[in-house]
């Protein structure tokens, strides 16, 4: 996923449980962490940042 806000970087280590005052967000990368390999965040110029996420498929 690519936005344009690359000042806001997902923070470093994910809380176990989202804010409940923000019922409707703060759980993507929740999921993320759950599933994926592994996962990161580039931000590749001054307008952009990219989070992206490996994740295994059983063959």
């Amino acid at each position: 996923m690519t936005d344009a806000r690359p000042e806001r970087l997902p923070p470093t280590a994910l809380a176990a449980e989202p804010c409940p005052l923000k019922a409707d967000s703060g759980r993507g990368l929740l999921l993320v962490s759950a599933y994926a390999e592994r996962w990161g965040c580039e931000a590749r110029d001054t307008c952009t940042k990219t989070v992206w996420a490996e994740i295994a498929c059983p063959h």
